[in-house]
């Protein structure tokens, strides 16, 4: 198997470095590139629903390599559902990391993909950047 930088598996390739299945993700975990025994690379979404619900795939994860329930179109992430197409968890996040940080009480926290930042690093940044103007002054 060869992954992505995020876990996600992209290329299943046999003993001798064939390619068996390659696929490819978009940032919120939506199959969108499927190609099985060098045949025809599949991208409509309906076409790769259909193959993934007959049992097409050769393993069931996937995307971040947790477990695919592709009869349903959810990824099952150790404790919490996650739903590719709409970019959310659909059930609360019970572990509160923080008891002092208010962002934590935000059970349904919607990942950002394409930001790969959090609130306090965005806060950070303001502060430097306000610090670097306020020493011009």
């Amino acid at each position: 198997m060869h992954k992505d930088y995020l876990g996600s598996i992209l290329t299943i390739s046999d003993e001798a470095g064939n390619k068996i299945e390659q696929r490819h993700y978009d940032a919120w975990g939506n199959l969108t590139h499927l190609q099985v025994n060098g045949g025809a690379i599949l991208t409509d979404e309906n076409q790769i629903r259909d193959f993934m619900s007959n049992g097409g795939l050769l393993i069931d994860r996937g995307y971040t390599s947790h477990e695919h329930f592709a009869e349903v179109g959810l990824i099952h992430m150790n404790g919490r559902l996650y739903d590719p197409l709409l970019g959310r968890f659909l059930n609360a996040d019970e572990n509160i990391q923080d008891i002092f940080n208010t962002q934590n009480y935000n059970k349904y926290e919607t990942p950002f993909p394409q930001l790969r930042v959090t609130t306090t690093i965005l806060a950070m940044a303001q502060a430097s950047i306000n610090t670097l103007y306020l020493d011009r002054l």
